[in-house]
């Protein structure tokens, strides 16, 4: 039953919505720690500012405002749950934060998408763009 303030509303995570993904997201981190693989093409690092406003077009051309939380993000992608499913080829526009608080629109295309856990599903997003990780992520500079 939802509880009066926890209303689904896409621009905004309600205080249970926010703390269902993350706990999700810390269950997924912890059989899954950040780390560089050989698969990946860069080191992912944990953002500053999680939480996060996305614009995504839908192959089919639907246009879609929400907010969401990134778990991982790094020079070439980001890692973001999202309480449905995308689909590859989805173009994300993300309003991410930058540690100065800043905000910094970034564009990508969804590559993969997975169900997790309750409502949520995890997603992995290729940037058309590499970032500049030391914006985002608290890292030293030799990295």
């Amino acid at each position: 039953m939802t509880k009066p303030g926890d209303e689904y509303d896409g621009l905004r995570l309600s205080p249970s919505d926010k703390q269902s993904m993350l706990i999700c997201l810390e269950s997924f981190a912890k059989t899954n720690p950040i780390q560089t693989s050989n698969r990946r093409a860069a080191e992912r690092y944990k953002p500053k500012y999680p939480e996060t406003l996305i614009e995504l077009v839908h192959p089919g051309g639907n246009r879609v405002i929400n907010r969401t939380l990134v778990y991982d993000i790094s020079s070439t992608g980001i890692g973001f749950a999202t309480r449905g499913f995308l689909h590859a080829g989805t173009f994300v526009t993300m309003h991410l934060r930058t540690i100065d608080g800043e905000e910094l629109k970034v564009v990508g295309k969804v590559v993969w998408c997975e169900y997790h856990e309750k409502q949520f599903h995890r997603v992995g997003l290729h940037l058309a763009e590499a970032l500049n990780i030391h914006l985002f992520a608290d890292i030293p500079e030799s990295k």
